[in-house]
């Protein structure tokens, strides 16, 4: 097996919507905040949901197959060729989370590359930030030099250099997904305050009814319109 740009490239988009799921179903509450998910209290996946611990096995098993499909499927592989899928795997699915862990920030509009700080990421503040990056980005890039090292595939290096291309773009375009995203949620929430007002209308007199759905009206607003105004 060996590596191009079109498997990073496929690697690249398989991170950025995943990232773009994860944004839709957490919102502005990151590491499953708010989601019903049991959090893991002590041991080596201290503080991990056991939604990680399953995106994690779903991912691992999805960018391993290749190898065991080769290994296992009836081609058996010698010991320099498994060595050499096996770095090629792991450069991909190292090269897929680190991808779609740093746009799940760019693309969110309650973070942005602006609040990529570790004092406004809590579930990463436990780690060393040099030069404002969390530390696992490097231990990330480290091992896949070390993919790299042991396969001498010039493409692994290639295909960094075109994954920090991609995130350029991605950055650049990120500010209309922030704004089509709060948008909509403006639009659902009020859609949602006047669905309540309608059914509750009838127990409550005409002034009450005016007030409240003014205070809601305001409430949605203040939410987003923050976040709005930037990419006005």
């Amino acid at each position: 097996m060996t590596y191009s740009l079109g498997f990073a490239t496929y690697t690249y988009v398989s991170a950025a919507l995943y990232a773009l799921m994860e944004i839709e179903i957490e919102g502005r509450y990151g590491w499953c905040k708010k989601l019903p998910t049991f959090t893991i209290q002590s041991g080596p996946f201290k503080n991990f949901t056991f939604y990680h611990l399953i995106m994690t096995a779903i991912v691992f098993l999805t960018n391993m197959y290749p190898l065991c499909l080769l290994q296992f499927g009836g081609n058996s592989l010698s010991s320099s060729s498994y060595v050499t899928n096996l770095m090629v795997n792991i450069f991909n699915l190292t090269l897929w989370f680190g991808v779609e862990d740093f746009l799940w920030f760019v693309l969110n509009p309650y973070y942005t590359l602006k609040r990529y700080k570790r004092d406004q990421i809590p579930w990463h503040s436990w780690e060393p930030w040099p030069f404002g990056i969390a530390a696992h980005n490097y231990f990330s890039f480290a091992l896949m030099l070390f993919c790299y090292q042991q396969t001498h595939d010039i493409i692994m290096i290639y295909s960094l250099i075109a994954s920090a291309f991609y995130t350029c773009i991605v950055i650049q375009a990120a500010p209309l997904y922030h704004r089509f995203y709060l948008l909509q949620e403006r639009h659902d929430a009020l859609q949602s305050e006047t669905t309540q007002s309608e059914t509750t209308q009838s127990e409550t007199t005409p002034s009450e009814t005016t007030q409240s759905e003014t205070t809601q009206s305001e409430t949605v607003y203040r939410n987003t319109a923050s976040y709005l105004t930037q990419y006005d």
